[in-house]
């Protein structure tokens, strides 16, 4: 049997022992994502500030499309809350919730996230995660981020 190389995201069929047919894309024809892992933090402002790339989505999509977002927070201050969320810059709208950590200790994380379906209706658009400390002598952080 000869197998090719597959990309990330697909999936491929089998029958008994063989891989048969193609491969079917798991996520659909025009799944995109952007990620950055390292970790940034924010003094000085409680402005929401950009975390990562944007997702740029094409003009010319129609339909509903699903837009998810994950990210691991973190705030210096014990008193303060870091705040995240998914923003659709094109339009000047929060995608779903703002999502709100206060820790117990400094050394504490949170995962936040979520989804929302979107119809971009065959215009371009953008979506950002953003974060932000309520105080601007703390310091918020935000990590692993992805939206796809």
């Amino acid at each position: 049997m000869v197998m090719g190389a597959v990309a990330d995201g697909y999936l491929l069929k089998r029958s008994g022992t063989s891989i048969v047919g193609e491969a079917i894309a798991v996520f659909g024809q025009n799944y995109q994502s952007v990620s950055e892992v390292a970790r940034t933090t924010y003094t000085g402002g409680t402005g929401f500030q950009p975390k990562g790339s944007p997702l740029n989505i094409p003009a010319g999509l129609t339909g509903t499309y699903r837009v998810s977002w994950t990210a691991v927070v973190d705030q210096s201050n014990t008193a303060q809350y870091t705040e995240a969320r998914l923003y659709n810059v094109t339009n000047g709208v929060v995608v779903g919730v703002v999502q709100i950590f206060r820790p117990n200790n400094a050394a504490e994380r949170q995962h936040v996230g979520g989804f929302a379906e979107v119809s971009p209706a065959g215009a371009a658009k953008t979506f950002q995660i953003q974060f932000r400390t309520t105080l601007a002598a703390a310091t918020a952080g935000i990590a692993d981020a992805r939206v796809e």
